[in-house]
């Protein structure tokens, strides 16, 4: 519920003031569930019921506002009847649930009880306005010059903001850049509707759009695989015993009296019933040669003026407005499939391997992992398909290109090279199919029993050869001596859900896609004779962005000015403290969660995948050990890679060095329990990391005001934040109409376009 109140010496005549800014003209108030302020404000109610509490506050403010210094903007954001908690969505005080009586289901019962608390709310604060006298001049999204009438008028959201605006006469030096429309004519006097479309979703994640203009919808994809795609929610109605006499409930109603004084005309039952009856939805007939629509197969469309309950689609009898609706929808939001986001585009001088974010090992295809499963060929040698190695090992052929790269580069002494090898091990290679490696290399993980983990070994055995063929390389061509070289991952081990691996994190808490440790903290290994203190393990803050400024530096190429990253070099190099103090994890507007890393404390508020990855999973059962891990150091010591580096270290490690090392990398977790248990889908949580690692004792209860900071400090990061800039899934990337390859089908229907002009 919003509220504007006015003052003026004359209802009919709004004058407008003096003030040139909302802040000056208007006592802003917002009262909802999760505001900091309204949370200390009722710690003396905990146990009350919060719409209640609520609408008392709201209330107060109306009785305590002094119309003399301006107008005032009450903005109620209700919880009810809102869902309370997963466990817990229906919450009720017993003596409402009691005057539903007569309704069977408990859950709906529940629902109408928490309506009934809504309707309560509005009652009041409708007296509350008529108390201090200032109900005549207040707008209750209501109260209408032209009134007592339904309109279809096309409204949104963001309207709201403009046309409360233009009624206190604020008009904001950003005004014009709302995507909000004044509708105060519409809705005082019935004119018509300046606004004609509604985007209502691009879901960058889901992968869904849908949007209306002028009387069309399109549809194309949907969310959860389409099990909410049909009409639900039907269910035997069970009227309370005074239903029959409902119009004249209403009239006698607190709200109705305090309202009708400023009614147009005196209202009679059959006028409110006349009313009712127009608010009701006809779903009408199916339109002939209509088709059922089945979104995550291709786009829809309806005509909802006569087909409000999108029963007909008929996209294949309008394919002119599908062509239009989507062209407007291409100019709603950008583009990423073009080839000015491909490796040669941002500065790579040459490119082995694909565009997609993984890829199958011996077909170098990749399948959409959600629903419509595209299913491509994705292999390129610099912009062009290519299909050599057809069959190979994609990890062995990778590791050949980079052997390749560096062999010819040191024909070209004095100059630098930068050689990213991004290899697909031992990432998942397809949803269906996750674990992919060459027989022979399975076969030296016999003492595996799961068959799975031991594929995952022969993968990791794999980019393990990799590693060291690159280092023998480099040592070969004698560029060893002034490279850098650095190894590292971008996330956890998907333990469970889709492209799991059987990898593990533990003892670390969570897995990729969630905010946890597991997912977050990840080893790395970096190796140059250009480090003046080596040999030792590090535990100082850097993150991903940092490596970018920390190699530009390296190359003496300058800082680089407005980005996220750190150079760290002196922390790698000298062991200095590092520069970085805090890394914001994540904002995920979609999902609804954050992470935040200051200065030792983590927060998290919200989780993934509805807290299904919130454990500590991958604890391997099971003595899977190598016949050889009793001698696993003497066999690092005499791997190529050790030989190739060994000359240039400080001083000759022994194995005793390499075994304090190895316990240094041990993650130890807390193993007492000094704070609560954590569910942050419920509330955020906090941990001291560098005492608890693991994740396992939450102190948001013990540090509520440190608590309160880090919540401070995600909300300076949200202001500032880019918005998600992915788009969804566009049927036209569909490889079936690119010669069965994934390619920059935005350039090649340009192409085309333009040919055929």
């Amino acid at each position: 519920m919003a509220s504007l109140t006015m003052k003026t010496n004359n209802p009919a005549k709004r004058t407008t003031p003096k003030h040139s800014s909302a802040t000056q003209l208007l006592k802003v108030y917002t009262l909802q569930m999760y505001n900091d302020v309204v949370e200390s404000l009722y710690r003396d109610r905990v146990g009350e019921y919060l719409p209640d509490v609520l609408t008392d506050e709201a209330s107060k403010i109306i009785l305590n506002h002094d119309s003399s210094e301006g107008p005032m903007f009450l903005m109620m954001s209700q919880i009810a009847p809102h869902a309370a908690t997963p466990r817990e969505p229906f919450q009720t005080i017993p003596e409402d649930f009691e005057m539903m009586g007569h309704i069977q289901n408990p859950k709906r019962r529940s629902y109408a009880a928490m309506v009934r608390a809504l309707d309560r709310s509005v009652g009041q604060i409708v007296k509350a306005l008529e108390k201090k006298d200032i109900l005549e001049n207040t707008i209750i999204l209501h109260l209408l010059r032209q009134r007592h009438y339904v309109s279809d008028h096309l409204t949104h959201i963001t309207d709201w903001l403009p046309t409360f605006a233009h009624l206190a006469g604020v008009m904001h030096s950003k005004s014009e850049k709302l995507d909000g429309h004044n509708i105060w004519p519409t809705l005082s006097n019935n004119k018509s509707a300046t606004r004609t479309e509604i985007l209502h979703n691009i879901d960058p994640i889901i992968g869904y759009s849908s949007y209306y203009r002028d009387g069309w919808k399109y549809v194309n994809g949907t969310t959860s695989n389409g099990i909410y795609d049909t009409w639900l929610g039907d269910m035997p109605q069970e009227n309370s015993p005074e239903s029959l006499n409902y119009s004249q409930i209403v009239m006698n109603s607190d709200v109705w009296l305090a309202l009708n004084p400023f009614s147009l005309k005196v209202l009679k039952t059959t006028d409110l019933e006349a009313l009712r009856s127009q608010t009701e939805i006809n779903c009408g007939q199916r339109i002939l040669n209509s088709t059922n629509c089945y979104p995550l197969k291709a786009p829809c469309l309806f005509h909802l003026k006569e087909d409000p309950c999108e029963m007909s689609n008929v996209a294949h009898l309008e394919p002119n407005t599908v062509k239009d609706m989507e062209k407007r929808l291409n100019e709603l939001h950008d583009r990423f499939a073009k080839k000015i986001y491909t490796p040669l585009q941002r500065g790579f001088d040459s490119h082995f391997g694909s565009w997609g974010p993984s890829l199958s090992y011996f077909s170098h295809r990749y399948i959409l992992p959600w629903e419509p499963f595209f299913d491509g060929y994705d292999l390129r040698r610099n912009e062009n398909v290519t299909y050599e190695g057809k069959g190979e090992y994609i990890t062995d052929m990778i590791t050949d290109e980079a052997v390749h790269v560096i062999r010819n580069h040191a024909r070209t002494p004095g100059k630098p090279l930068f050689l990213m090898v991004t290899h697909v091990a031992p990432h998942a290679a397809e949803d269906t199919n996750p674990l992919q490696a060459p027989e022979e290399d399975v076969a030296k993980f016999g003492y595996i029993e799961d068959p799975e983990r031991r594929v995952y070994a022969a993968m990791v055995a794999s980019l393990d050869r990799s590693v060291g063929k690159i280092v023998m390389t480099l040592q070969e061509t004698e560029l060893l001596r002034n490279s850098v070289i650095l190894f590292f991952s971008d996330n956890g081990a998907p333990t469970k859900g889709t492209y799991n691996t059987t990898g593990s994190n533990y003892p670390l808490r969570g897995q990729k896609f969630s905010p946890w440790e597991g997912a977050m903290r990840q080893p790395a290994v970096i190796w140059s004779p250009l480090i003046q203190k080596r040999h030792r393990v590090s535990d100082e803050l850097i993150y991903s962005a940092d490596w970018l400024p920390t190699l530009v530096s390296l190359c003496r190429s300058g800082p680089i000015n407005d980005i996220d990253g750190m150079d760290v070099w002196r922390t790698i190099s000298w062991d200095k403290c590092s520069p970085r103090h805090e890394i914001m994890h994540n904002i995920d507007p979609v999902l609804g969660y954050s992470s935040l890393y200051r200065n030792g404390w983590k927060y998290i508020n919200g989780t993934t995948a509805e807290g299904n990855y919130d454990g500590w999973l991958g604890d391997v059962e099971g003595d899977d050990k190598a016949p050889g891990v009793a001698n696993y150091i003497e066999l690092v010591m005499k791997s190529p890679t050790w030989r190739a580096l060994a000359p240039l270290a400080q001083k000759r490690l022994r194995v005793s060095d390499i075994k304090a090392l190895r316990s240094q990398t041990q993650i130890k977790c807390a193993n007492h329990k000094i704070g609560k248990s954590c569910n942050p889908l419920e509330q955020p949580c906090l941990f001291h990391l560098k005492s608890d690692p693991c994740e396992e004792n939450n102190l948001a209860g013990r540090f509520s005001q440190k608590l309160i900071r880090m919540q401070e400090r995600v909300r300076a990061f949200q202001e500032s934040a880019m918005p998600p800039r992915n788009v969804p899934g566009d049927p036209k990337s569909n490889p079936e109409l690119w010669n069965d390859v994934w390619t920059s089908w935005i350039d090649e229907l340009s192409s085309q376009n333009a040919k055929t002009l």
